[in-house]
């Protein structure tokens, strides 16, 4: 991929289809369509307010605390290796859309000595594969957003910025972090538990395919308000555990914070992924281990293979001093809903959703969503869990108007009843 005819970057993200017409010979099954209870159809509704652009490559971010969904960054359909800083929120309790992009205000945080803190009106910047999380703190909801590398035609070197951004105030600034300097890392994995700020992985820049980053970083908060890289994990290298050259795509934090799930990234542009027991781990927060996810073999399991792109809501931090919310846990079990999306039929994609049962019971289960999602007949391509809550979103042309694609919007959305699928 280029971008002004000099800059080359990894396919690290996935190529996103239209979403064609369904017929009746479309799908794995070759069968007619199936019809949809009316419950179900009437389940996909319109959204209100500006939608935002039908971005791909983009970061959702979901707020269970003020029940709102975040979407930053990406590129706009036609407008490939071009990001945008658009900034947008969803309620879900309206289902009405509101366009940040302009309304945020860049914060300089004066000398210990000044009063005074200057603010100015000021976009997010333009970044090329960022990585972004919620981070809670003091009731107050943020956004922290690390690494990608800048719009720029001299260089493409990754960052190691840490950008937070204030939900209730609509402000951003720059977060120093002390300790020293770490890796800039393109599209790293990244998670908030407590007061500690994990990242994994990522790229080192846009050649070939995008060189791996095989180690961690994990940076502390402290009761200073200030933030330090963890000295002993600065860039620690991957123990021989974990395979040489590996990627990972999220961190999700699981078993109430003590782990994080870390899926798999893509190590080559062009491949298609595939979840398998060498390549899913759990880090272990506290003894600071790596370890492979472990699947009884001899259960009839199907990993989600040949995927076109997953895309893994990021569930909220875990506070220090309140009770847990993960939202890839039931309040049961440690189920990890695995949302992907696989061909169907000559041409289409469609979400299909796995639940994984770590230990003890070390299962895994294919759902059963997609032909749900096709009989919809509706295009869509995002998915964010809000607490139990998994949402689709996706987009819709205006019937009075011509389809213009480049002009799409996220202007659907869908609540999965997926504990009323078959395979749950």
């Amino acid at each position: 991929m280029t971008t002004g005819g000099s800059r080359s970057k990894p396919n690290i993200g996935r190529q996103r289809p239209q979403r064609h017409q369904p017929n009746a010979e479309a799908g794995p099954s070759h069968g007619k369509q199936d019809e949809l209870p009316s419950a179900i159809v009437r389940g996909v509704e319109k959204l209100s307010g500006t939608a935002a652009p039908f971005n791909d490559l983009g970061s959702w971010i979901s707020d269970p605390y003020e029940k709102k969904i975040y979407t930053f960054n990406g590129e706009r359909p036609g407008k490939q290796d071009i990001p945008t800083s658009d900034f947008y929120s969803l309620d879900i309790t309206t289902r009405h859309w509101t366009d940040l992009t302009n309304g945020l205000a860049f914060k300089t945080i004066g000398s210990p000595f000044s009063p005074f803190t200057r603010r100015e009106l000021r976009q997010l910047p333009l970044l090329s594969y960022p990585s972004c999380t919620l981070f809670r703190h003091h009731d107050t909801s943020f956004l922290l957003i690390f690494g990608g590398s800048r719009l720029n035609n001299e260089t493409d070197e990754a960052m190691s910025d840490l950008i937070v951004v204030n939900l209730s105030l609509f402000e951003w600034w720059y977060q120093p972090i002390g300790g020293g300097n770490v890796k800039g890392r393109i599209k790293p994995a990244i998670a908030v538990i407590g007061t500690q700020f994990f990242i994994f992985g990522g790229y080192e820049n846009f050649e070939g395919d995008g060189s791996p980053i095989t180690s961690y970083s994990v940076a502390n908060l402290l009761n200073d308000g200030t933030w330090k890289w963890d000295a002993a994990r600065m860039d620690l290298e991957y123990p021989r555990e974990v395979p040489a050259g590996m990627i990972f795509s999220e961190a999700i934090p699981v078993y109430d914070g003590l782990k994080l799930f870390l899926t798999p990234g893509r190590t080559t542009g062009d491949e298609k992924l595939s979840f398998t027991e060498s390549n899913m781990f759990f880090y272990h927060t506290q003894r600071k281990t790596f370890r492979a996810v472990v699947v009884d073999a001899d259960k009839p399991d199907v990993f989600p293979t040949e995927i076109l792109w997953h895309w893994t809501s990021k569930p909220p931090s875990i506070p220090a001093t309140t009770p847990p919310m993960n939202t890839h846990s039931s309040a049961q079990q440690n189920n990890i809903l695995i949302c992907a999306w696989v061909p169907w039929g000559n041409s289409d994609a469609v979400p299909e959703l796995w639940r994984l049962s770590p230990s003890p019971e070390e299962h895994i289960v294919k759902l059963g969503l997609g032909r749900m999602v096709y009989n919809l007949n509706h295009d869509f391509q995002g998915v964010v869990m809000l607490g139990e809550q998994l949402f689709l979103l996706g987009y819709v042309a205006d019937e009075t108007k011509k389809v213009v694609y480049k002009n799409a919007k996220w202007n659907i959305i869908f609540e999965v009843p997926y504990r009323q699928l078959p395979g749950w």
